[in-house]
Parts: structure tokens; C-alpha cells; sequence
């Protein structure tokens, strides 16, 4: 079936529409050409329609063929710096976020993944798999720092959504309930990109990074509720992601102990709903 939708595809336009079309309609959703609403609209997270029209744009280059060619420049676009994250999303954060789902997409279809153009090559002499070449390498490494930027700075975007409001409880709510979705999608999107680039130093360093500064802003015990969550989500994704701590003979014994309190702190910790969720559960129920 797939077969066929994609001799379908490329006859269109005597052959020429999907090769024209494809590579421009990605440009232009990286861009924000394609979106049904107004920028400033979304504070948090992204929105479900922007997240299909990215993977409509996938699934179209992959059927024209040669979907790397068509998928990277887009995605360059966006990608080519790491913007600053604040309270205040700005263009280029928008650009970013749209070439992080552009390239999530990509990798889901099969179309980006292993060296960069969707294969995984084996090194017989080595015998491992080739690594990305520089040039992904260097977007992956933006696409997964800007990813994380995102869930550090997520605490300071909530406390600036609630304070701006006056709906009290109900704001709350549903800024965290937003916040949850957001982060849960963001955790995703490195997951995908790392198990789409297995060999990428970029992506496997960043998650150690990760695994390593979450244990030891755990093992402080000085967070807020809401900055625990977020470490112990961390620490999650980053050994679904097979991280590792970085041990030296230096420091073993140090970052040993940070590892050994970070686990003492999620073993001790008490998950609840609040009082106004558990009332509503009863309501329902």
C-alpha cells in the first residue's frame, strides 16, 4: 500500500509536485508559514496541530524519496544556534522547537537516523557502527542542549504562567497539566533522537551530562517540589537513554555518594494528588 501511495505521489504534477513541494512545505513549517494559529497564542508546550502538520511533512518527503536531503535544511534552519529560553518565547525559540519536532518526525519515520540519510552502517574494520558525520552531529547536539534547556527552565515558565493569572487554583491546574504534557513530549523527543542516532557522541554525552546533574541537584536535597520532579524525570530519561556517570579515579568516590543519595531521595519520596484532583477523582467516580 505504502508502494503505491508513493508512485501515486511522485506522478503528481507530471512527476515534478512532490520534488518541488516537499522540500519547501518543510522550510515553511520550520519557519511558521503553515501554522492555523497566531504565534503568541502557545506559551507552553506545542500545539497538536503544528505536531501533525510535522509529521504530514515527514511522511511526504519520505514517500518522494531521498527524505534526508529534503528534511535537513529545514531543520538547519532552525538549528543552526541555540537560542536562550525564557519566559518569553521569541521567534527563534518557535523556530527551534518547530525543527526539534521536524527532526523527531524524521527519525520516527525512519527517514533520519544512523549516519544522517536514514541508514545505520556497519564498520567492518572497527566493527562498530559509523557515527554521524559533523555536520548532524552539530545539530544534534543544539536539538538536544535547546531540549534541555527547556526542561530546566521549565519551573521559572510555570511560576511566570501562574503569576500572570488570576484564576487561582484552576490556572494552576491546568498550567500544570500543560506542563506535564510538555515535559513528557520533550523527555520523548530526546529518547527518539537517541535510539534514531545510537553512535551520536553528541546525544550520548549530553544524557550523561544529564544523569550527572540531576543525582547531584538530588542528592543537595534543596529543591523546590517542582525542581525534584523535574530531576527525578531527568534521571529518568537519561537511563532510558543508557547513561552512565562519568567516573574518574579523581572523584569516584564523590560522584559514588552524590549517586547513592540521589537514590535514597527517590526511594524516600511520597508521590500525591492534590486535594482539589482527588476531589474531582471522587466526583467522577
Amino acid at each position: 500500500a505504502r508502494s503505491a501511495l508513493c508512485a501515486w505521489v511522485r506522478k503528481l504534477g507530471d512527476g515534478k509536485w512532490s520534488t518541488n513541494a516537499a522540500p519547501a512545505l518543510a522550510t515553511a513549517f520550520v519557519s511558521g508559514q503553515l501554522l492555523p494559529f497566531v504565534e503568541t497564542e502557545l506559551s507552553l508546550g506545542v500545539d497538536k496541530a503544528e505536531r501533525e502538520m510535522a509529521m504530514s511533512v515527514c511522511t511526504l518527503c519520505s514517500l518522494e524519496g531521498n527524505p534526508s536531503e529534503l528534511l535537513w535544511p529545514a531543520i538547519h534552519k532552525g538549528l543552526q544556534s541555540i537560542p536562550s529560553v525564557s519566559c518569553t518565547k521569541t521567534p527563534a525559540i518557535y523556530r527551534a522547537t518547530r525543527s526539534v519536532t521536524l527532526l523527531e518526525f524524521g527519525c520516527l519515520e525512519g527517514a533520519l537516523s544512523g549516519i544522517g540519510n536514514g541508514e545505520l552502517v556497519y564498520d567492518e574494520n572497527n566493527r562498530t557502527l559509523m557515527p554521524p558525520p559533523q555536520s548532524i552531529e552539530a545539530m544534534l547536539s543544539n536539538a538536544v542542549q535547546f531540549l534541555m534547556l527547556q526542561l530546566m527552565s521549565m519551573p521559572i515558565i510555570l511560576e511566570g504562567d501562574t503569576s500572570d493569572t488570576n484564576d487561582g487554583g484552576a490556572s494552576r491546574s491546568s498550567s500544570t497539566g500543560n506542563a506535564s504534557t510538555y515535559i513528557a513530549t520533550l523527555i520523548s523527543q530526546i529518547k527518539i533522537m537517541h535510539e534514531a542516532f545510537p553512535t551520536s557522541r553528541s546525544l550520548s554525552c549530553a544524557v550523561d551530562d544529564m544523569l550527572q546533574k540531576s543525582s547531584e541537584s538530588l542528592a543537595a536535597g534543596c529543591c523546590k517540589p517542582i525542581d525534584s520532579v523535574i530531576y527525578l524525570t531527568l534521571s529518568f530519561a537519561a537511563l532510558s537513554c543508557g547513561a552512565s556517570p562519568k567516573l574518574s579515579f579523581d572523584n569516584s568516590k564523590e560522584k559514588l555518594n552524590h549517586i547513592v543519595r540521589a537514590i535514597q531521595v527517590v526511594v524516600d519520596t511520597t508521590f500525591s494528588f492534590p486535594e482539589d484532583m482527588v476531589a474531582k477523582k471522587a466526583v467522577v467516580q
